[in-house]
């Protein structure tokens, strides 16, 4: 058990030995469709605070073979699931915090990275490695040795970039991310790549240094969207544990009131107080952030449909039926706010007549030919057959094949121009959200 190559479960286990701990191992049942295929290289471009780190623990601890995560996982989700031991810690894995190398090394960052994981490799495989080679060499030769693929996980992989102003370095980061992710070697020894970050994926010149990620933001994560923060159901098993926390802080509060403490100022002796202030006061702050957490939800618990482009709609629709259907708490009245959104469609064109009732002024119409929309569509339709138990979605399903070339895909154009333009904006070194306030503005022009 290494720290960079092959760690152990530790970090998992003390998530999961937290007061507050969500189950989010469904996670790696997504990860276990895609690893060992074409489409297995993540990229999830949050904000901080939604997961990320936690998510990268949790992925070591399964798929680590310096460990045995079999009794940490054993009541979890992704236990019920066909491919729970298929992939349970038989990888080489590789984890990398790139903010913490960044903070010790600066410019020094990629040599000391290849430095630390050789000194790990050192340690298993010995001189039977050539270290002076580049580092796609490197795990080629260590995936010749063992027969083992390679789970590749970088926190923080866009550290470099947003920290770093010396363009040389960039340059040579993303190269060196090129040699993990998409050299020959990579195409051999590459299992999975996760890796985490702020940023979108960066460009060397005008060649993609890493267009072979599929990318979950947080503004298009769908099929990951519930694994990160917390969903519907979560909250409110959250609000349960924590009002138990606080009871039990007020009792506290309660049998200790007269029991008295001495409070410092500047370590001089100062007004007194009780044990029974500092746990009722513990307790009062628990009430605010679920005053907060509260208003939150109610925010989200609001239904848009109906609401048109933002216009609202002259069509008699019923926006109560699909709130009470869809299990909203009300609906969003503010048609405007509702509406600013857009999306894509995949719709079932069986009779290949979709063009005669689409308006082209407004929509563009594509066949299904990426394999990131593919996995998308075959996502989608999985849900809905989870949820709705639909005769048809599983006829799809099991001809997968046969329906794929009568799906089309639908996206009104402002949509395609604001995802161009914000890819654009991105490719430059933008944030998610920068790119998104410069696309509009270029979009208004």
């Amino acid at each position: 058990m290494g720290i960079y190559f092959n760690p152990g479960n530790g970090s998992f286990t003390k998530d999961k030995n937290s007061q507050l701990y969500i189950d989010k191992t469904g996670l790696i049942e997504y990860l276990n469709r895609v690893i060992c295929t074409n489409a297995n290289c993540i990229s999830v471009s949050h904000a901080r605070r939604f997961g990320k780190s936690h998510a990268a623990g949790m992925i070591d601890a399964y798929y680590s073979r310096g460990c045995d995560s079999s009794e940490l996982f054993a009541d979890s989700e992704i236990v019920a699931k066909d491919s729970y031991s298929a992939h349970l810690n038989k990888y080489n894995v590789i984890h990398i915090d790139v903010s913490s190398f960044w903070d010790a090394y600066k410019d020094n960052v990629i040599e000391k990275i290849q430095e630390y994981i050789y000194d790990e490799l050192k340690q298993v495989y010995g001189d039977q490695i050539d270290y002076t080679k580049m580092i796609s060499a490197v795990l080629m030769s260590v995936y010749n040795i063992s027969g083992i693929p390679f789970v590749i996980i970088i926190d923080e992989w866009d550290c470099v970039i947003r920290n770093g102003g010396n363009k040389t370095l960039v340059h040579s980061y993303l190269q060196f991310l090129h040699l993990l992710f998409k050299s020959e070697e990579s195409k051999t020894f590459l299992a999975l790549a996760y890796i985490t970050g702020i940023l979108p994926i960066k460009k060397i010149k005008d060649e993609s240094a890493l267009n072979n990620f599929r990318e979950f933001t947080m503004l298009k994560s769908k099929q990951l969207t519930r694994y990160f923060g917390f969903t519907e159901d979560e909250v409110k098993k959250l609000k349960s544990e924590v009002l138990e926390l606080f009871n039990l802080l007020q009792e506290l509060s309660e049998r200790y009131k007269d029991i008295l403490l001495p409070g410092y100022t500047h370590t001089q002796i100062a007004m007194p107080s009780s044990f029974g202030l500092w746990f009722g006061a513990y307790a009062e702050a628990l009430t605010d952030d679920m005053i907060m957490l509260s208003a939150a939800y109610r925010i989200a618990d609001e239904n848009p449909l109906g609401s048109a482009a933002g216009y609202g709609s002259s069509f008699p629709l019923d926006r109560d039926l699909t709130t009470n259907i869809l299990g909203f708490d009300t609906l969003n009245y503010n048609s405007v706010a509702a509406g600013m959104s857009g999306g894509i469609a995949y719709v079932l064109d069986e009779k290949n007549d979709l063009y005669t009732k689409t308006n082209k002024d407004m929509v563009s119409s594509y066949e299904i030919t990426s394999k990131y929309d593919v996995l998308e569509l075959k996502d989608l339709i999985k849900e809905h057959v989870a949820y709705t138990n639909s005769e048809k979605g599983k006829m799809i399903l099991d001809n997968f094949g046969e329906y794929l070339p009568k799906f089309k895909k639908i996206i009104p154009h402002d949509y395609e121009e604001m995802q161009k333009a914000i890819v654009q904006m991105e490719e430059k070194g933008l944030s998610a959200e920068q790119a998104q306030i410069e696309a509009f503005y270029a979009n208004k022009k």
